[in-house]
């Protein structure tokens, strides 16, 4: 831009317009009237406006929306004080981009002392400006992050279960989380104080000892250290701090395990307690070891040769005895025969158990068939009927089911009618049970039309030697239920039963689909 031309003014001479016009800074002048009447050339290139345009309260069209009342206000208020001022805002340059300058502006006076208006020049401080606004930027970032981590960092010191002291070289309090305050019961006023200063018990004890060793630079653990301050068992852990290299504080990391040793105490008394009752148990296992032999050998011999003696002697001379004789025989016979069969019951019972047992997947139509077989004459005898649809292969100890639903199906030609041909239906089905978890059974359902029972009993059938019926009207030991709820047990399942008296029985036996 060429030069401008200035109007006449007995303020501005030839000279001042030239000097002006070389300066590096932005110069303008203004009147007693508040009205800039003059604009160096820096000015006007960096505007890109005449002098006319400018001139007058021109300029202030140039000033940034945002700053304009900031800054107009500032000029007056200072004009009308006849004050000195500084000021900061963003002004349109020729290429439409704003920019911040800086504004500094004095009173100027004629010779004879009177107010002639104002002088002022203008730097751009743009960019130094925007650096500065990006450094404070990334300063309170910076700041508000090392908050944010100092914030973090307290939270986890203080939620930490763990007790967590940190001691200066002095042995001094540094810091302390609020596990530690409790523990302790002491405040943060004890920063800054000596330990033993704090808890003089502490003088020359095993705690104060380690952690001066820590602050030599070893790291420290204890597995189990008593704290007779706090009056519990630790685990603790002393870890040197150090900076540029040495060590200027320890952190010591305790966890009350005061719960856990008094646990181990526990279980070390009762493994002790278990030890005593496993050599007892040893002991019940011998003598019932013992047991069995007697009942399958001792008990059952004398049983033996009563009926090979009484069978002998009807033999021989049955034709001589009266008839009360022969009853009194055959009643002799028929005691001897039971007492065998509840004997050879107890066997079967207490040899039943659930070690060194092999699940094996079984077809329980096989199984059924077998069962079947050896019932055979009585089915016969009764004129019985067994219904069943197909069932399922399941994973059982196959004897022991053999068993359960060999005691099953023989309990309902037991006690079938007398004038009813027994009906025996046996089903198999997958249910989920709420009440076990909603776990998936196998439920396999044993149901008969025979003489039923009361509903009240339906627990009381499957314990030892619980019978329902006269034993001179059914035969029976009371033990085969028993041995079918165990046999349930075994396998993780139940037994369950159902009937009413003259309608026929159902027993349900569910077993896990996964064991």
């Amino acid at each position: 831009m060429s030069n401008p031309e200035y109007p006449k003014n007995v303020l501005l001479d030839d000279r001042f317009r030239t000097i002006a016009d070389a300066a590096p800074v932005m110069i303008w002048m203004s009147g007693a009237d508040k009205n800039l009447h003059f604009f160096n050339k820096g000015w006007l290139d960096f505007t890109g406006r005449t002098l006319e345009q400018e001139s007058g309260q021109g300029w202030t069209q140039g000033v940034h929306p945002e700053d304009y009342e900031r800054c107009v206000g500032s000029y007056v208020a200072r004009f009308d004080a006849h004050e000195p001022f500084e000021i900061e805002y963003r002004l349109r340059r020729h290429d439409g981009n704003y920019r911040w300058i800086r504004d500094k502006g004095v009173p100027r006076y004629e010779t004879d002392g009177s107010f002639a208006g104002y002088i002022g020049s203008c730097m751009d401080v743009h960019d130094s400006r925007t650096l500065n606004e990006l450094l404070e930027e990334k300063v309170a970032f910076r700041t508000e992050k090392l908050r944010e981590q100092k914030e973090f960092s307290d939270t986890v010191f203080n939620a930490s279960i763990d007790v967590m002291i940190v001691y200066g070289k002095h042995l001094e309090f540094l810091a302390l989380n609020d596990a530690a305050k409790k523990m302790y019961r002491i405040t943060d006023d004890v920063i800054g104080k000596k330990v033993v200063d704090v808890f003089p018990k502490a003088k020359d004890s095993q705690g104060i000892a380690e952690v001066a060793r820590a602050l030599k630079g070893e790291t420290i653990h204890n597995e189990m250290y008593f704290s007779e301050i706090a009056s519990v068992y630790y685990e603790n852990f002393m870890i040197p701090l150090k900076k540029a290299g040495e060590v200027y504080a320890v952190l010591v990391i305790a966890r009350d395990i005061s719960n856990r040793i008094k646990s181990e105490n526990k279980l070390k008394q009762l493994n002790e307690k278990l030890t005593s009752q496993n050599s007892d148990l040893q002991s019940s296992n011998e003598d019932l070891e013992s047991f069995n032999y007697i009942a399958s050998h001792d008990l059952q011999e004398p049983l033996r040769k009563v009926n090979m003696f009484a069978g002998r002697i009807l033999d021989k001379d049955g034709n001589n005895l009266s008839d009360q004789s022969k009853d009194y025989f055959d009643r002799l016979t028929s005691a001897t025969t039971r007492m065998q069969a509840l004997i050879q019951s107890l066997l079967e019972y207490s040899r039943m158990n659930s070690d060194d047992i092999k699940f094996v997947k079984t077809n329980l139509n096989k199984t059924l068939k077998e069962v079947r077989s050896g019932l055979d004459e009585v089915i016969k005898e009764k004129n019985a009927t067994i219904e069943s649809g197909d069932l399922p292969s399941i994973s059982v100890v196959p004897l022991q089911f053999q068993q359960l639903l060999h005691n099953l199906v023989s309990n309902a030609l037991k006690y079938s009618k007398q004038d009813l041909a027994p009906v025996i239906r046996i089903s198999a089905e997958k249910v989920t049970l709420p009440e076990k978890g909603s776990r998936e059974f196998w439920k396999i359902s044993v149901s008969d039309n025979g003489i039923g029972f009361d509903p009240e009993y339906k627990h009381k059938i499957f314990e030892l030697f619980q019978r329902l019926h006269g034993k001179m009207e059914y035969e029976g030991t009371g033990i085969g239920l028993a041995i079918c709820r165990k046999i349930a047990n075994i396998h993780h399942g139940f037994i369950t039963a159902d009937g009413k008296p003259g309608e026929g029985s159902v027993f349900n036996v569910h077993i896990p689909v996964k064991i």
